[in-house]
């Protein structure tokens, strides 16, 4: 319907790339939409959760939004589930007195540690 008056397959292609592509503010909208959305317990591990954040933080960087690690870092620590406390507990201690040191590829492996942990004390 939205491209019976094209004259040309470029020209029906670019109506519907125009139409059904996310640009500009709804496109970074529909990525804070799902980064805002995830959380561990959507997810069968640790890893896809920390993959999927990964993921959304790219796409945002990609359109030249970068979120600081420390925003990152919170995001993270806070949708985690509750066997973590005392994991998120350390960490948010060790980072009390320095801010600055906050990594997020050391967070992310801690986070895989902690989880094998975990499922071996189980």
């Amino acid at each position: 319907m939205q491209i019976q008056h094209s004259k040309t397959a470029l020209e029906a292609w670019n109506m519907l790339k125009n139409l059904y592509s996310p640009k500009g503010f709804s496109s970074e909208f529909l990525i804070y939409k799902e980064l805002f959305k995830t959380t561990l317990s959507k997810y069968s591990s640790i890893e896809e959760y920390l993959n999927k954040v990964k993921q959304l933080t790219d796409q945002l960087k990609a359109k030249g939004i970068e979120l600081p690690s420390q925003v990152i870092v919170a995001w993270v620590l806070n949708n985690l589930t509750s066997p973590y406390k005392g994991f998120v507990t350390m960490v948010t201690q060790s980072y009390r007195t320095n801010s600055s040191t906050i990594n997020l590829e050391t967070l992310f492996s801690n986070l895989i540690d902690e989880s094998r942990r975990q499922v071996s004390k189980d």
